[in-house]
């Protein structure tokens, strides 16, 4: 029992045991090089893209077309009529294909979006040129 009056050492091996310590500063404030604001969105995908086992991906047992849609306007390239969108395999009853070999599973997970107050790179998203100097001021 700490009592009302922690000693910083005993504050220190607090943040120690829960492994706390990088995330807090000695004063106890959060350590802003550890966090930041974020966008959170809802992210979709293929097994084809890479996807690592973890308990924050979840397996979308029967993905509807809206959701297909959208991975597949997601993971197009290039654009008008080069726009290339790619085959999706999702399960059909009456595939005897997708009997055999099954097909395409759909992950999604949550998308972070770090959000940054750098002009440079708002400048630099927005399409606008600028000359080095001014790069240099915003950076």
């Amino acid at each position: 029992m700490l009592g009302n009056n922690p000693t910083p050492e005993q504050i220190s091996n607090i943040y120690e045991k829960y492994g706390l310590k990088d995330l807090l500063k000695s004063d106890g404030t959060p350590n802003p090089n550890k966090f930041g604001a974020f966008i959170v969105t809802e992210g979709y995908t293929t097994e084809n893209n890479g996807i690592k086992k973890s308990p924050f991906v979840k397996h979308v047992k029967d993905p509807s077309e809206e959701q297909i849609d959208l991975i597949k306007r997601s993971l197009s390239i290039g654009t008008g009529k080069d726009k290339q969108a790619p085959d999706i395999d999702t399960w059909d009853w009456y595939n005897p294909i997708d009997w055999i070999f099954g097909a395409e599973d759909i992950f999604k997970a949550s998308i972070y979006i770090p959000i940054s107050n750098n002009q440079l790179s708002a400048v630099t998203g927005a399409n606008q040129h600028i000359d080095y100097d001014e790069a240099m001021t915003l950076e």
